[in-house]
């Protein structure tokens, strides 16, 4: 299931109200039926993504979601920022680095295991030192 078919079935507007269902309710099983003999030839509506389409919506808005870098991300690389990541702000610097350099879901991961996002620029260095000398003409 890609990302397209989140934004295409409109479940982005499911009320938040389905994670809080008492225990043992069928709602989102039958949700997940309807759904399958609604669209026969779409695949993508079981139980545990239309969880996952709740948490990506209440995560990024309709419109934010479309405009930002997660909006270009394959369904799996999605679910990892959800089920990996609980600040906003992270989840938009790993999906904006997975678009920008090409990252499998097996190295967005891995980047997110090591923390990358609070490594990147935090090396030391003496590039801007070296950067405003010039060398002396001779």
């Amino acid at each position: 299931m890609n990302t397209e078919l989140l934004l295409l079935t409109g479940i982005s507007a499911a009320p938040s109200s389905i994670s809080r269902l008492p225990r043992g309710t069928k709602v989102v099983d039958r949700l997940a039926a309807d759904l399958r003999a609604e669209f026969p030839k779409m695949r993508g509506f079981s139980r545990s993504n239309l969880h996952y389409m709740r948490r990506i919506a209440d995560a990024w808005p309709r419109s934010a979601y479309v405009q930002r870098a997660v909006g270009q991300l394959q369904w799996g690389h999605v679910t990892t920022l959800v089920d990996r990541l609980d600040n906003q702000v992270t989840r938009d610097w790993y999906s904006a680095a997975a678009v920008d350099r090409g990252w499998s879901r097996e190295v967005l991961v891995h980047r997110i295991r090591n923390q990358l996002d609070r490594r990147v620029g935090s090396a030391p260095s003496n590039f801007n030192d070296h950067r405003t000398q010039r060398p002396a003409s001779g």
